[in-house]
């Protein structure tokens, strides 16, 4: 499906024409463009409240008209739900084309319109890749505003396309089942997926022992899939800031010799989200242009139990000569990420960024809605949350607490990987942050928001959901102004 900008609200040639209207407003200027509608209106009430919905058939236009109340603010999160209810027409077969009308609204902004394009692309994807009977629904939607909205345009739209092409391109990488997408299929995507201004650089295991990337040789040892760390280096002409990008791939865990069990092991395949978003944000930043310098490192395995799996009790020792006892082969994420972590260390960026699927405790703390947001620059912690709070990606600001370092020291090594003794969502950022040197660091541990088993009040349908990349897009271009 695309959507379209449409200046003047004309009906004719949609088969669905959807108006949103909001409470205790004069609705004179709908019943004038809709014959029957005022009758309609005073039989059932309407009022514009939340969720209040009325349609009819008309029967001189040819047209199915809804009605939907907005309540009386004009607030993003109004627009979010609103593409969610429009998505429920999507796989009616009787429409093919729909107008969403906006007949006489004057307080719209364009971050209102921006949350509604975007919910309405995000509830229109689909992974049917594996089903005999495809999907078959809207082709076009178009959406129509009375008054102008600055920054609303052509543009604007055909931008939008351009980057929920990329989003669900992402979405179909984590939703791909692991017998698809492993170490080298994922690798070899990337490979052959070039863009402008980004050199791509992919380190075997060869070299992975030749620069002491000893995390992801570790975790991937009991796999007969190579572990890699591919590096995506995006250059602009003209850049004045610098961030560095870490994303976990591990396309998937099975827990390693301490084996996941019971329902534990489903969508594994997932484990590999952080990574599959950092290949779509750098990506992005190529289409868009953006002119600031983006270095990426994604970590890339499967953690496999086998002859050769690394164990309980192993002492790993990194390329920066920091030790970690593995206590625990399921806390492989952080291993691997530690590679990532120093290698964009060295390459002196203003900032970085991480991204992981890393701990259920985050999910039992902030459930399917709010990533964990781990710093300890609040400058960065500020903006990263503004940004969640106006895209619908939201963040959740966690402590870092020096008091608790103490508690992933090893009596054996420098480290330990896992038995923090409470608060795991913490103590595994402490633990990523050690790698990072004096460059500012921030964790993200989207484990509860990168891949759903249920639909949320924004989002509904199960699997990935594309978490992070438009909230890395507001990021860095609030980075850019300031």
């Amino acid at each position: 499906m695309r959507i379209y900008f449409k200046r003047k609200p004309d009906f004719s040639g949609y088969d669905l024409v959807i108006i949103p209207l909001f409470k205790e407003r004069d609705y004179s200027f709908v019943f004038e463009k809709i014959n029957g509608s005022k009758k309609l209106f005073e039989k059932n009430k309407f009022k514009g409240n939340k969720n209040e919905k009325i349609s009819f058939f008309s029967e001189s236009l040819g047209i199915y008209f809804v009605f939907m109340g907005m309540g009386k603010s004009v607030d993003n999160m109004g627009f979010r739900k609103l593409g969610v209810s429009v998505s429920s027409y999507f796989s009616d077969k009787r429409f093919k084309k729909i107008l969403i009308s906006f007949l006489n609204e004057k307080k719209l902004d364009k971050l209102n319109v921006e949350n509604l394009v975007d919910y309405l692309y995000i509830n229109s994807y689909v992974f049917d890749k594996y089903k005999r009977k495809k999907n078959k629904g809207v082709k076009r939607l178009d959406i129509s505003l009375s008054k102008s909205v600055k920054g609303i345009n052509m543009e604007f739209f055909n931008m939008k396309y351009e980057i929920f092409k990329v989003i669900n391109e992402v979405k179909d990488l984590i939703n791909e089942p692991p017998d698809v997408l492993n170490p080298e299929s994922f690798v070899d995507i990337i490979k052959n997926n070039k863009f402008e201004n980004t050199k791509i650089t992919v380190y075997d295991e060869k070299e992975l022992k030749d620069l002491k990337l000893m995390g992801l040789l570790n975790v991937g040892k009991g796999s007969k899939y190579s572990p890699y760390l591919v590096k995506l280096d995006y250059v602009p002409e003209d850049y004045k800031k610098r961030v560095a990008f870490v994303g976990k791939g591990i396309t998937f865990d099975s827990g390693g010799l301490n084996i996941k069990v019971g329902n534990h092991m489903s969508d594994m395949k997932s484990d590999m989200s952080g990574a599959a978003i950092i290949y779509g944000i750098v990506k992005l930043a190529s289409i868009l242009n953006l002119p600031i310098r983006i270095t990426s490192f994604l970590s890339i395995a499967e953690n496999m139990p086998g002859a050769e799996s690394y164990k309980p009790d192993d002492i790993i020792v990194y390329r920066n000569k920091k030790s970690v006892e593995i206590v625990n082969t399921d806390a492989e994420g952080r291993l691997v990420l530690a590679d990532g972590i120093i290698m964009a260390s060295e390459e002196k960026p203003d900032l970085i960024v991480e991204f992981s699927t890393l701990t259920g405790a985050i999910v039992t703390a902030l459930g399917d809605m709010f990533a964990g947001l781990f710093t300890k620059n609040k400058k960065y912690a500020d903006i990263i949350f503004k940004s969640g709070e106006e895209t619908g990606d939201f963040v959740w600001i966690m402590p870092m607490p020096d008091d608790y370092v103490e508690s992933i020291k090893s009596k054996v090594a420098d480290l330990k990987n896992a038995n923090y003794n409470g608060a795991s969502s913490v103590k595994a950022g402490l633990f990523l942050n050690e790698f990072s040197g004096k460059i500012p660091f921030v964790h993200l541990d989207i484990a509860g928001t990168a891949f759903i088993n249920k639909s949320t009040s924004i989002i509904k349908t199960a699997g990935a959901t594309g978490f992070g990349i438009r909230l890395m897009l507001s990021f860095l271009k609030k980075l850019l102004k300031n």
